[in-house]
C-alpha cells in the first residue's frame, strides 16, 4: 500500500513541479507517507521530497556552469595530487563532480545520490567547533564544495570553521549560491538572506585568499586555505 502511495505522491510532485498540482494535495498526501510527513514544514521531510525535484530546479546551463568550475579546480589540484580528495558538504541527491565523501542529513538523498563513494549522515546544522565536529579528521581534504547551502544554515560561520579544519595546506573550499534563489519553495527554507558582500566578506573572514566569479545567476566562491 505505502508503495503505491509513493509512487502516486511521487507522480505529483512532478506535476506540482509545473503547477499542475496544488500545495494542499501534496501536503495531505505526504502527511501518510513516512519520509515525507510533515512536508514542507519539517525540513527532514522537505530535503527528503527534494530527492525528487532537486535536479529538476536546476537548470542545464547552470548545472555545466558548475561542473566547468569544479572540474577547472580538480584539474589544477591533480597536477600536484593525482586523485585529489573531494567533500561535499550537503551533498543532497546530486554531486557536480564525483567526490570521495558525500555528508548530508537527509538519508534519503544520501541513497540516492551516485557521485559519491561514501557517505555520511549528519546534520550541518547542528555543526560547532567544541562538541558536535564534521566526523572527519583534520587535514583530509584537498577540495570541499558547498554548493546551494549556506543560505539554509543556522550559522554559516560554524560551517565554515569546520571547512578550514578538514582541508588539508593549500587545498580549496568552493562555495556556490544563486544570486535569485533556486525557487520560491527554497526560499521559505532559506535562514540566510545575505547580500553578495556579506558572503563574501564571511567567507574571507576565515579565509581571507577568497575570489568571486558572478556567472548568469550564480556566485562562486573559490577560498584558498
Amino acid at each position: 500500500m505505502i508503495n503505491k502511495l509513493e509512487d502516486e505522491f511521487i507522480l505529483k510532485l512532478i506535476d506540482f513541479q509545473y503547477n499542475q498540482t496544488k500545495n494542499e494535495e501534496i501536503k495531505a498526501l505526504a502527511q501518510i507517507i513516512p519520509w515525507a510527513k510533515g512536508w514542507p514544514d519539517n525540513k527532514q521531510a522537505f530535503w527528503n521530497v527534494e530527492t525528487y525535484l532537486w535536479q529538476r530546479k536546476i537548470p542545464k546551463k547552470v548545472k555545466e556552469q558548475i561542473k566547468n568550475e569544479l572540474n577547472n579546480i580538480k584539474n589544477i589540484h591533480s597536477k600536484t595530487n593525482t586523485t585529489p580528495k573531494i567533500l561535499d558538504l550537503g551533498c543532497g541527491a546530486y554531486s557536480y563532480i564525483d567526490s570521495h565523501t558525500g555528508i548530508d542529513f537527509s538519508p534519503r538523498m544520501l541513497k540516492f545520490n551516485d557521485n559519491i563513494e561514501n557517505k555520511i549522515k549528519f546534520d550541518l546544522n547542528k555543526t560547532n567547533n567544541s562538541n558536535n565536529k564534521i566526523p572527519i579528521k583534520d587535514n583530509e581534504f584537498n577540495i570541499i564544495t558547498a554548493i546551494f547551502l549556506l543560505n539554509y544554515l543556522n550559522n554559516p560561520n560554524n560551517l565554515l570553521q569546520e571547512a578550514k579544519r578538514i582541508l588539508k595546506a593549500n587545498g580549496t573550499l568552493v562555495t556556490v549560491l544563486s544570486k535569485t534563489g533556486v525557487s520560491p519553495l527554497h526560499q521559505t527554507q532559506e535562514i540566510q538572506k545575505y547580500t553578495k558582500e556579506q558572503w563574501l566578506n564571511t567567507i574571507k573572514n576565515l579565509f581571507p585568499n577568497t575570489t568571486i566569479k558572478i556567472i548568469s545567476n550564480l556566485y562562486i566562491f573559490v577560498s584558498q586555505k
